[in-house]
Order: structure tokens, then sequence, then C-alpha cells
């Protein structure tokens, strides 16, 4: 069990030196310490094997290793699926829900502006002058809603604009 656990902190130590060389710059360096890592591990993974198969227990050897391939490979598809996802967020993923979300609030802020109701229009609704009191369009907005309102069995299209037109003449 020591021994097992003396191998697993041994490459973890690898595995940290590894990430490291990401820290130089020049690439010829880098490859440097990569070949000397590789053949360092790569050695230590034949030393143990050897050691294992001199000892007798080469079997044990060889179901630790197809269980390490087994999740070098899980490993590995999970750091290509992770990479993939930073590489398409970075290549403009968060740019094109923005750009598309931008493109909706305008296309419906013109819409609201193309449809919006005149002041003329909007006081013949709800039955008052174009230059009335603030009170007077509330006054005159909730008599016309008691009857039109939906929940008391008007229209709900005429609800809608008699709203439109209260907020047309209060706006202005």
């Amino acid at each position: 069990m020591i021994r097992l656990l003396l191998v697993l902190i041994a490459v973890f130590l690898l595995w940290q030196f590894w990430k490291k060389l990401t820290l130089y710059r020049d690439k010829a360096s880098q490859e440097v310490w990569r070949k000397w890592m590789l053949y360092l591990g790569g050695g230590a993974l034949i030393a143990f094997g050897l050691w294992m198969a001199a000892s007798g227990r080469i079997n044990v050897a060889w179901v630790g290793l197809l269980g390490l391939m087994a999740w070098l490979r899980r490993g590995m598809l999970l750091y290509q699926i992770i990479r993939n996802i930073n590489s398409f967020r970075s290549s403009g993923f968060d740019s094109f829900f923005r750009s598309a979300k931008r493109a909706a609030e305008e296309t419906s802020r013109a819409n609201r502006s193309a449809n919006r109701m005149s002041r003329e229009k909007a006081a013949n609704i709800l039955g008052v002058s174009t230059n009335a009191s603030k009170r007077d369009i509330t006054n005159a907005f909730r008599a016309k809603m008691r009857a039109a309102h939906p929940d008391v069995g008007g229209n709900e299209k005429i609800a809608q604009q008699l709203n439109e037109a209260r907020d047309t003449l209060l706006r202005g």
C-alpha cells in the first residue's frame, strides 16, 4: 500500500512539473524539458514494472496499468471537451448571443415606436381633450376600464388600447 502511495505521489509530482512547463516562453526550452520529463516518467514506469515483475506481482502491475490507461483516456476526453468549450466561448459564443439580444431589443423598440398611438387618437379613445390634466386622464381611464377589463367580461384588445391611450397621454 505504501508503494502504491509513493508511485501516486511520483506521478502527481511529474504532472505538476509538466504543467509548469507552459510557463517557459520559448518553445525550444519547453520541448527540452518535456522530453526530459517523458524520459523520467517513462523510466520510472519501466522501473516500476521491472520491480513488480521481479517481486512476482506482475498481475497487479498489469491491472494497475490497464486501470490507469482507462482513466487517462477518460481524462484526455474530458480535457478535450473543456478545451473545446473554452475555445468556443472565446471565439464569439458570448458575442453571438449578445448581438442577437441587442438585435431583438432594437426590433422591439422599433415596433413600439412605429405602433405608438397619436395623442389625438388616445384622447378620442378615453373621451378627454388632448390637453387634459393627469387627474382627468386617470379618472376617464378608470371609468372605461371598469367596463372593458377582461376580468369582468370585457375585451382584452380594448383594454390594451385603453392602457396604451393612458400611457400616451400621461407620457406627453
